[in-house]
């Protein structure tokens, strides 16, 4: 026999191979469309179609697709082959759990909208719109749970499941905005979690991601968390596994898969707050575009109180509620895929009250020397103040500006002559300051300038000095010697006015001297010495009774 007498065989092995693939995969395909139900201790096909199939009359069916020979005894641990079309469908509503902000349900196309409440059942057909700073957390029957963003519209296409299978059907359509899906292990070959957008298609089959369809519809962003995503466009389709991201364009295939960002760092981020305006800082990423922020009353973030992206790595939030909130940040990629997430629980209380000011007085000046303190009413659970002082009243020329841990007191350092403002902000342990105290002015003041223009006059005896009066003098201090260094006085006066005068004065040398005193109690310089002589003329008489005494 020749070779070519044997090909004709050849050829058809080659059909039985070729018939026998496709078979396999028709097969394959076949049980990739059935339910594998291991059967119980008392079964029957008549239960089990009862139970699971949309008619009891199914029974005879299965049993043919089977090849049973008993309908009625079957063995426990038996695998039976159901097709999913035969498997009764029920719609199942999805209940709503939280809602934050504006949040709207239209329960049929072109139905009027509707406040959305907490409890609401949500079926299929309905749709839900979420206003700038909304957000709403719903659950579906296999027990998935989906997060909601602002500015967002979802339709709800699909919801139901097959009878009491634990297979469930959720077919979404994100129109615009972003999805938190956090989606139960779908251990059941027929259940089904996709999301539809208009640039692209993501199933799961259990897992935690996220998807951004923007508003003008031209691209969809996938993020995952855990597992992997199937994210399919333009007739292509990517498997995106863990920690990884793809972007969708509207027409073109999903990206290559990108590593996400790293977490940022939010340890040094205060577990306390106490303040109005919630500042919040972590350091920067060099890769980060930007970076999104988000405040939840919950660990698990199933409503949002906050929702912003900020360029810079830190942010001021406003209006936040006190007590427990959990605070969660991710970095942003030049392409808008946003990273791992960072989470951080802190405390936010009260600002602390706003010290009361006491030393020195209002509109009271204070020397320029010091020998003053500052001094405020202490503040409940303060660690310390923060005392600045300045040339202006809006602070904006600060000389001073430190945080001390006395509670009430500082001791006053010498300042300049002129008009000066100090103010104190209580702090607590960890660094957050409370609301800061009102200005209040503070005049310092030079030592009173030395009299000038002292005339002293000489009157018999007696000596009577004037001179100018000093500005902010409240009374003169007069200081009358026998020598120039006023080492010998002779007499130390206060007068209240520019004059004064010294009682009579035995015959000698003098100096007069005089220094303001101010209403601060501050003595000032002391004026030139004026030097005045004390000399009376000797009368001759007693000397001629001297003489003529012996003659008597």
């Amino acid at each position: 026999m020749t070779p070519y007498a044997q090909r004709p065989c050849l050829s058809r092995a080659r059909v039985w191979w070729c018939a026998l693939c496709c078979l396999g995969m028709v097969s394959g395909s076949a049980l990739a469309e059935e339910w594998l139900y291991t059967t119980r201790p008392g079964d029957s096909l008549w239960n089990i179609s009862k139970t699971y199939l949309q008619s009891v009359n199914y029974w005879a069916r299965l049993q043919r697709h089977n090849d049973l020979k008993n309908p009625i005894h079957l063995p426990p641990g038996l695998q039976l082959h159901i097709p999913y079309a035969w498997l009764k469908v029920q719609p199942q509503a999805a209940v709503v759990v939280e809602v934050a902000g504006e949040v709207t349900l239209l329960t049929t196309p072109g139905a009027a909208p509707l406040p959305l409440l907490v409890g609401a059942e949500i079926r299929t057909g309905a749709e839900l719109r979420t206003g700038n700073g909304g957000s709403a957390t719903l659950r579906l029957a296999d027990g998935s749970t989906f997060l909601l963003h602002g500015d967002s519209i979802v339709i709800f296409d699909t919801l139901s499941v097959y009878g009491s299978t634990g297979m469930a059907d959720t077919r979404l359509r994100l129109q615009r905005g972003r999805l938190d899906n956090r989606v139960t292990p779908l251990k059941v070959p027929g259940s089904r979690y996709e999301i539809t957008t208009p640039s692209a298609i993501a199933a799961v089959r259990g897992t935690e991601f996220r998807i951004n369809a923007t508003t003008d519809g031209t691209a969809t962003r996938t993020e995952v968390l855990e597992h992997q995503v199937e994210v399919s466009a333009a007739g292509v389709s990517r498997g995106v596994p863990a920690d990884y991201g793809t972007v969708a364009e509207n027409g073109q295939p999903p990206s290559v898969p990108q590593a996400l960002l790293p977490a940022p760092d939010l340890s040094a981020m205060p577990p306390l707050i106490r303040a109005t305006r919630v500042h919040l800082q972590w350091p920067s990423l060099a890769e980060a575009a930007g970076y999104r922020v988000e405040i939840a009353p919950d660990d698990g973030f199933s409503s949002l109180l906050g929702d912003a992206v900020t360029r810079e790595a830190s942010l001021d939030l406003e209006d936040l509620p006190m007590g427990a909130l959990f605070v969660r940040v991710r970095a942003i990629a030049a392409n808008g895929l946003e990273g791992q997430n960072a989470k951080h629980r802190i405390e936010h209380h009260p600002p602390l009250a706003m010290p009361t000011l006491l030393q020195p007085p209002a509109d009271t000046p204070v020397a320029h020397d010091g020998g003053y303190v500052y001094a405020w009413a202490a503040v409940p659970d303060a660690a310390g103040y923060r005392l600045q002082i300045a040339r202006n009243a809006e602070f904006t020329e600060t000389v001073r500006d430190e945080r001390v841990k006395a509670t009430k007191s500082v001791p006053a350092p010498a300042l300049d002559s002129g008009v000066w403002y100090w103010r104190v902000a209580a702090y607590d342990d960890y660094g957050s300051l409370g609301d800061i105290s009102l200005p209040r002015r503070l005049e310092v003041r030079e030592p009173p300038a030395a009299p000038a223009a002292l005339k002293v006059v000489l009157a018999e005896t007696v000596l009577h000095a004037e001179w100018q009066a000093v500005s902010h003098a409240q009374r003169y201090q007069v200081d009358v010697a026998r020598d120039e260094a006023f080492k010998d006085l002779v007499q130390k006066s206060e007068v209240a006015s520019t004059r004064f005068e010294t009682p009579p004065l035995a015959d000698g040398h003098y100096w007069l001297r005089v220094r303001a005193i101010d209403d601060l109690g501050t003595t000032g310089s002391n004026s030139e010495a004026a030097r005045v002589d004390v000399a009376t003329d000797t009368p001759w008489w007693p000397l001629m009774f001297i003489f003529l005494v012996p003659w008597l």
